[in-house]
């Protein structure tokens, strides 16, 4: 179908009522369509006239009360009416085939195109008119003798999965069969894009219209449906169930639909950590909807292949931390970068996104090559913490070390500098003062280490760490790879309350006060901290972004957030919504809860985004 468009944008309305009546005063007898001039069989149009007044487009800029009066005309016919004071007007025994209407009046001569205009079609219209412009905002044909017609506006919202979308209060199917173009070209069903204008051509049934044929106009916000974008990458946080699935190719969300093709594969071949190359149409929201999917040929598990992810967790002793469920290994001799800068393993943290280079067996990498993003909880690294207490669980190799203090991790590099001592000086059960910037995974990247000058072997010295093996018949427990011997005599307590040798757990922090000779602590009075799984339900944690993996029933749901299970229970509150319809996967949230020794979130609040 062709019309004449306006030289200028207008908002699409349709009036379905009678509006104020005319501006000639209130005894102003109303009008009624003049009848046509020709007699006979034919098509009936009849439509709802609107005038745009040539002043600013607003919603309150429409008005019927312009169109009294306003001929409207079949062109090259004799066949004429008049709107009425509502702006609406029939024409009947319209000749078959394309018709044009011309509308004129004080200030009007503006003509619009109506094709596909059958014998007997009643054909129903929405024009607005500006001047010498005018525009067909709505159309609908309906032959009694033939239930295939042409209905045409703007579509409001689109449904992927079931390849259809709304348009004028109707919803439209679109088979695979279906024929979409944009003037010559040949479209996809991925190429719709909510504001279109479209004419569809098809069989309507109740408000529910099998589209044969679409013929698709620019939307009001076209130019970002003609950018086609590119890129290529490892996909990550692959979610959704073939053919629509989600994936994160270079901080860009993709989706994948019905209309999308693959190629050297198919959408099971799209998986977290291969390299796929993408093309498609680039959304409001920033994401692409990809038309075609290149999958990389050959196996991930080639030596010296790429992965990417965010490190959850990271093991100091072992030099290797977790990424997308797998594990990766940092030898000395693997290069880490961040931009330009080389960095040093202590200087990962978790949150971090990273590039990985390597070779995989199984679920485990061994990287040759790392390249580090700044975390998502960066501003971290602006706040400075001190801190200060006996050095534990000391590891590495100066000046890059790794050690405990207070139950805080601190690690060092070549920018930190030492007081009273040099890095060597650092050692297990020797007092230090720390200052340095925090980290995402809440430990401490010491700028300045201030170390206690004395011996820390004299008698009844103090010593602290984790447990890490218990001897109960011998009343013994390792720490800080030495033995600490508890005799029956040794006061041990939590706080205010006096525990037993039984109460010892593997993981507990402790501090010993005690005599060391070598490697063994004869203790005499233990103070014992919460374990692992104790302090960290104390540690609230905060985190946002879209849900995945949801699993569950409400009020116990599990989903995941930036590669972070979290958990809800009854005790677990929900703003902006509920947990029962408002937490689904790709919904973003905002979660504050504790974590747990797991890693995950046990969600004191979860607060779902407007």
């Amino acid at each position: 179908m062709s019309f004449v468009r306006p030289h200028f944008p207008i908002l699409a309305l349709s009036l379905a009522a009678a509006l104020t009546t005319a501006c000639g005063g209130a005894g102003s007898p109303s009008l009624s369509p003049v009848a046509p001039s020709a007699v006979g069989g034919g098509a009936t149009i009849s439509g709802q006239l609107n005038s745009a007044s040539g002043a600013p487009l607003t919603t309150n800029s429409f008005s019927t009360m312009e169109t009294r009066g306003v001929t409207i005309t079949v062109v090259g016919t004799g066949i004429s009416t008049t709107a009425d004071n509502a702006g609406q007007f029939t024409l009947n025994n319209v000749p078959a085939g394309t018709v044009q209407l011309s509308f004129s009046g004080a200030g009007w001569n503006a003509t619009v195109t109506i094709s596909g205009v059958g014998p007997n079609d009643h054909v129903q219209v929405t024009v607005t008119v500006n001047g010498s412009s005018a525009k067909v905002d709505s159309e609908h044909h309906s032959a009694p003798d033939n239930n295939k017609r042409e209905f045409q506006g703007r579509i409001t919202s689109i449904n992927v999965i079931a390849r259809s979308f709304e348009m004028s209060g109707m919803v439209v199917n679109v088979p695979a069969t279906a024929v979409l173009r944009h003037g010559d070209k040949t479209m996809l069903f991925a190429d719709l894009k909510v504001g279109d204008h479209v004419e569809v051509r098809g069989t309507k049934v109740g408000t529910t219209i099998t589209a044969t044929e679409i013929k698709v106009e620019q939307g009001d916000s076209g130019d970002d449906h003609n950018a086609t974008s590119e890129l290529q990458g490892l996909a990550s946080a692959l979610t959704g169930r073939c053919p629509s699935v989600t994936f994160t190719v270079q901080s860009t969300k993709v989706s994948t639909n019905t209309a999308t093709s693959f190629e050297h594969g198919t959408c099971d071949a799209v998986k977290n950590n291969v390299r796929v190359e993408v093309k498609g149409t680039k959304q409001s929201d920033g994401s692409l909807l990809a038309s075609r999917v290149k999958v990389e040929q050959g196996d991930a598990e080639d030596d010296n292949h790429e992965f990417q992810g965010r490190i959850t967790k990271i093991n100091v002793i072992a030099r290797s931390f977790e990424m997308s469920g797998m594990v990766v290994n940092v030898p000395a001799t693997a290069v880490l970068r961040h931009g330009d800068k080389t960095m040093l393993f202590a200087d990962l943290k978790v949150g971090d996104h990273v590039e990985v280079r390597g070779t995989k067996v199984g679920t485990t990498i061994t990287a040759t090559e790392i390249k580090v993003e700044q975390g998502d909880s960066g501003d971290d690294h602006n706040a400075t913490s001190e801190l200060q207490g006996l050095a534990s669980a000391l590891t590495g190799r100066c000046p890059s070390v790794t050690f405990t203090v207070q139950s805080t991790k601190v690690s060092t590099n070549t920018a930190t500098s030492f007081e009273h001592g040099t890095c060597d000086a650092v050692k297990n059960n020797v007092r230090v003062e720390v200052k340095g910037t925090k980290q995402s995974d809440g430990s401490l990247l010491a700028s300045r280490v201030k170390v206690e000058q004395g011996d820390a072997e004299d008698d009844n010295h103090e010593f602290q760490g984790r447990i890490t093996k218990i001897n109960v018949i011998a009343r013994s427990f390792e720490m800080s790879g030495m033995v600490v011997n508890v005799p029956a005599t040794a006061v041990l307590r939590h706080g205010d309350k006096t525990m037993l040798f039984a109460d010892l757990k593997v993981g507990d922090h402790v501090e010993v006060r005690g005599t060391k000779v070598g490697t063994t602590i004869t203790a005499t009075e233990i103070k014992v901290e919460q374990g692992d799984s104790g302090d960290d339900h104390n540690a609230t944690s905060e985190l946002q972004g879209l849900v995945s993996a949801l699993t569950g029933t409400c009020p116990s749901v599990t989903f995941t957030v930036q590669s972070t299970k979290v958990s809800t229970n009854t005790a677990t509150s929900f703003e902006h919504g509920t947990c029962l319809v408002a937490v689904k996967n790709n919904v973003r949230v905002e979660v504050k809860g504790t974590k747990q020794s797991d890693g995950s979130i046990l969600a004191s609040r979860v607060s779902i985004e407007d």
